[in-house]
C-alpha cells in the first residue's frame, strides 16, 4: 500500500508540475566588425508572426528570452543605426538554444525633412504611422504585443527595460517611477496619440493621473534628439521624445504629420 500511494503521489506531483520553458540566447554583433551591439530590441516570434518573448541586448550584445513551446521561431533584432536583422531558430524540449545575430551598420540620418501626402485623399491612421516610423529604424518601437507582456502599473513604466531609460520614484499621494534618460540634457517630452500633452510636461502627475497603464497600446520612444522625427522637434528643444498610443489614436487618421502639397 505504501508502495502504490507514493506511485501515485508522484505522478500527481508530475501532471502539477509546470512544463519547463524553453530558453533562447541571442548574440547580437555588428556585421562588419563583429563587436557586441547593447541596446538591440530583440522578438522571438512564432511561425504565425506572433510574438512570444521580446527583450534588449546587454553590453555584452547578449539577450536571453524564454519561450513556452518548442518549435521553429523568428528572432528579429532592430537598433538605432543598424539596418533590421533576421535569423531562424529551431527550439529544441529542453536546453538553451544558440542563435548569433548579425546587423549591418547604417549611417543616422540628421536634420532631416519628412513629407507625408495624404493616401488616396485620407490621412494614416495611428497604426500606420507607428509602424511608418518603425521601418525608418530610428527610435525604439513598444509594439502593443510587447507593451501587453509588460507588468506595469503606470504607463511610464512600460519604459522600465529600454536602454538607457532611468526610473525615479515620484513620492506623493500615489507614488510612481517617471522614466527619465541621461542622454537628451536627461529630459523626455511627453505625447499622447501624437500630440502635445499639455500639462503632461514637466508636470508628470498630470499626465499619470490622465493617462491609464490600462489605455496604452503602443509607445515610441526617442532618447536622443537626433532620434527624434523631423515633424515633433519642434515640440522637443533638445530633449528627446516619447509618443504614447492610446487604443482611440491607434485606429483614428493622425493629424500631426507634415503634409505639403
Amino acid at each position: 500500500m505504501i508502495v502504490r500511494a507514493v506511485f501515485w503521489l508522484s505522478l500527481l506531483s508530475l501532471a502539477a508540475a509546470p512544463a519547463a520553458a524553453q530558453t533562447v540566447r541571442v548574440s547580437v554583433a555588428d556585421a562588419a566588425t563583429g563587436a557586441p551591439v547593447a541596446g538591440a530590441m530583440v522578438r522571438v516570434e512564432d511561425a504565425s508572426g506572433e510574438l512570444a518573448r521580446a527583450g534588449f541586448s546587454d553590453a555584452r550584445g547578449t539577450v536571453q528570452l524564454e519561450v513556452a513551446q518548442p518549435g521553429r521561431y523568428v528572432v528579429r533584432a532592430t537598433r538605432t543605426g543598424y539596418a533590421p536583422a533576421v535569423e531562424m531558430a529551431d527550439v529544441g524540449a529542453a536546453g538553451e538554444t544558440a542563435v548569433g545575430v548579425r546587423m549591418q551598420a547604417r549611417p543616422v540620418e540628421l536634420d532631416t525633412v519628412t513629407v507625408v501626402g495624404a493616401e488616396r485623399g485620407r490621412r494614416e491612421l495611428g497604426r500606420q504611422t507607428f509602424e511608418r516610423r518603425r521601418l525608418e529604424g530610428n527610435g525604439i518601437f513598444l509594439d502593443s504585443a510587447y507593451v501587453a507582456q509588460i507588468p506595469a502599473r503606470w504607463p511610464g513604466e512600460l519604459l522600465r527595460s529600454v536602454p538607457d531609460i532611468e526610473m525615479q520614484l515620484v513620492t506623493g499621494r500615489e507614488g510612481y517611477r517617471r522614466p527619465y534618460t541621461r542622454l537628451g540634457r536627461r529630459c523626455l517630452v511627453n505625447l499622447v496619440n501624437g500630440l502635445p500633452y499639455y500639462g503632461g510636461w514637466p508636470r508628470w502627475v498630470q499626465l499619470e493621473e490622465t493617462l491609464r497603464r490600462t489605455d496604452v497600446v503602443a509607445v515610441e520612444v526617442y532618447r536622443e534628439h537626433h532620434e527624434v522625427p523631423p515633424e515633433y522637434r519642434r515640440y522637443t528643444g533638445r530633449c528627446g521624445l516619447v509618443i504614447y498610443w492610446t487604443e482611440d489614436g491607434w485606429h483614428t487618421p493622425y493629424r500631426g504629420v507634415i503634409d505639403r502639397p
